[in-house]
């Protein structure tokens, strides 16, 4: 069954009770209730089931408390527009970028507690820390300041044997759902380029194809996420089902199996159309590619974010 990117705990599109709506954002129950109360930052809809909040109502309360992390109580912010907490949010962005070394030292900080949490297996602290941090910074530094060095130290700790499958399952389902609100906040259109994200046949490793996924996700493209260990036939079939402009693939095992390596063989073989195929990990330059322009070979997150930049290129282009 596909791995569709979608977070709802309701019947209604894009509506979430309030006790999501906490898990999404890193705000506590009680502090939703008291800022809708006393301050109506938002206006949820009702139904037999209670308040059900809207995408922009979560949008909002993310903006909120991104505005608390820059020093102002909440009573200063609650009647601000989404564009006033914006331009807050850039204000406390550049304030961050004159100051690198300091801003390192408490990234570090908070990725240390991140992992400290994996380590003691505390799955809710692992989800406060992460929310919190994605509400305080913007969509790409959080991609690229926090969910990437915390996927890829865990699966270097996984592979020197100091984390156990546990760990990194824990890791890995944390970003997914929280790669979920990140993709259905950005509420990408039909129009807009599509990527399937996973692992091929032999590869059990998620981490890094999944924050791939992410970058993709916030850089505007409809995500599907298909797991890990997936057969080429599978890949093909949704490829081709969807119409993806892109099957992203992750192998972070050093020495792919046989298996994983003839998966990937018959990808490159097999996909048809305009479908380009990358591969990221440090297994990926293992692989014996095709001479095909349509096949990459992805160095580092940065040549990802390139390529995905490419991509929104040529499909704009596209649609003019």
């Amino acid at each position: 069954m596909l791995d569709t990117l979608s977070w709802s705990s309701s019947n209604v599109p894009n509506q979430f009770p309030i006790r999501v709506v906490s898990r999404m954002t890193g705000i506590s129950v009680d502090t939703l209730r008291a800022w809708e109360r006393r301050y109506k930052v938002v206006s949820p809809a009702r139904s037999t089931r209670g308040r059900l909040y809207s995408s922009d109502d979560v949008q909002r309360f993310i903006q909120l408390r991104a505005a608390l992390g820059k020093g102002y109580a909440i009573g200063e912010v609650a009647g601000l527009s989404g564009v006033e907490l914006d331009a807050l949010a850039v204000v406390q962005h550049e304030a961050k970028s004159t100051g690198p070394a300091n801003g390192d030292s408490v990234s570090a900080s908070r990725i240390n507690s991140i992992l400290s949490a994996v380590e003691e297996l505390n799955g809710d602290q692992v989800n406060e820390e992460l929310g919190r941090l994605a509400s305080l910074l913007s969509p790409t530094d959080f991609v690229h300041q926090v969910a990437i060095p915390v996927m890829r130290e865990a699966g270097d700790r996984w592979h020197a044997g100091t984390l156990q499958v546990a760990h990194e399952h824990l890791v890995t389902e944390s970003v997914r759902n929280l790669l979920g609100t990140m993709v259905r906040l950005n509420r990408p259109g039909d129009e807009q380029p599509k990527i399937l994200a996973t692992t091929p046949a032999g590869e059990l490793h998620e981490l890094g194809v999944l924050a791939g996924a992410m970058l993709a996700g916030v850089r505007g493209f409809s995500v599907v996420s298909l797991g890990s260990n997936l057969p080429a036939d599978q890949i093909l079939f949704v490829a081709e089902k969807t119409g993806a402009e892109v099957v992203l693939l992750g192998m972070t095992t050093p020495d792919p199996s046989q298996v994983s390596l003839e998966a990937v063989q018959a990808l490159a073989a097999g996909l048809h159309g305009d479908t380009e195929l990358w591969l990221g990990g440090s297994g990926a330059s293992r692989v014996a590619l095709p001479e095909n322009p349509r096949v990459v070979l992805l160095e580092d997150f940065d040549a990802l974010d390139r390529h995905l930049s490419r991509i929104r290129t040529k499909s704009s282009r596209g649609l003019q």
